[in-house]
């Protein structure tokens, strides 16, 4: 049997009034409920929570005092720049303060730029680098920090002179025709690079191809870096391949990159020289990464004699 729908709509709006009705009746909505009440409350849903989370307080009558204070930022003070100001600063200054860490550093380096000493602050965010574990976000500060002093601090020559390195480059003949001007530049990328500590020299050895039949589109290319006499110490050799001429100039630079990082790696009292992402121009990875004192040391052993083989 069917309910015609009028009935039936009636139903559902009686049933829904009626129940409606029945609990709310003389319940009172707009007056607060007095102190009492709300104690009440509280007990009984206190007695629904799990023992260990109730937690009373011990005395309802001295209320625990909350403190409103901001939470203090604890952090060591750095030296004002009259505390570590010398007459002549050397490529390692402020080494003895990287123990405290990157964030220190930057700190200081703060300080230090703001008395004008535009040199010194350049040394601090480069032993940001090189001699401190820094966060991701430390070290990308530090590569824009070094990157705009260098603009207006002069080529470092305090102490001593420029040292040489010799770059030795082997490529094959087909290479020599537009090797002359890639290595010139060379020269002075890596001038650049090491703001003026290094004296680069090039010596390139051209190799025949063995067989002039046999033309391949890659064509090999093999590094060295030593010092400026033949009993100086050197690198290993690192070959690549390159597959036009116009990719010389920067796979040489990329590939100097690898062999002194390599050599500088030998040091384990520095931090290791950062990995650069495949996107950034190696001259900037020469730049910045490798900082003046990694060079300083860099070209100081290249030039040291080598040791005399073992009898």
């Amino acid at each position: 049997m069917r309910v015609p729908l009028p009935i039936a709509l009636a139903l559902l709006l009686a049933v829904s009034l009626g129940g409606w009705f029945a609990g709310t009746w003389r319940m009172d909505f707009l007056t607060p409920p007095s102190a009492a009440k709300l104690e009440i409350s509280r007990q009984l849903a206190l007695t629904t929570l799990p023992r260990s989370e109730v937690q009373l307080p011990s005395s309802p009558s001295r209320p625990q005092a909350v403190d409103h204070r901001p939470p203090q930022r604890i952090r060591t003070r750095p030296p004002s720049p009259a505390e570590v100001a010398d007459r002549n600063p050397s490529l390692d200054t402020f080494t003895n303060l990287a123990v405290k860490g990157s964030r220190h550093l930057i700190e200081l380096s703060t300080l230090v730029e703001a008395s004008g000493d535009r040199q010194r602050t350049l040394l601090v965010w480069e032993r940001v680098i090189d001699s401190t574990k820094p966060l991701a976000s430390h070290l990308t500060a530090s590569f824009a920090a070094v990157k705009r002093l260098r603009k207006s601090v002069p080529m470092w020559s305090a102490g001593h002179q420029p040292i040489p390195v010799v770059i030795h480059v082997h490529v094959e003949d087909r290479l020599e025709a537009g090797l002359e001007p890639v290595l010139d530049q060379i020269v002075k990328d890596l001038i650049e690079a090491s703001h003026g500590v290094l004296a680069p020299t090039t010596e390139a050895i051209i190799i025949p191809r063995k067989s002039k039949s046999r033309s391949s589109s890659r064509m090999p290319v093999t590094l060295r870096m030593s010092g400026l006499e033949e009993t100086s110490c050197s690198t290993g050799n690192l070959s690549f391949t390159v597959s036009k001429t116009s990719l010389l100039h920067p796979e040489i630079l990329r590939n100097l990159f690898k062999l002194a990082t390599k050599q500088l790696a030998t040091n384990k009292s520095r931090t290791p020289v950062s990995t650069p992402p495949r996107s950034e121009p190696p001259l900037d990875s020469l730049s910045h990464r490798i900082t003046r004192l990694r060079w300083f040391e860099l070209a100081k052993a290249l030039n040291l004699p080598q040791e005399p083989p073992a009898p």
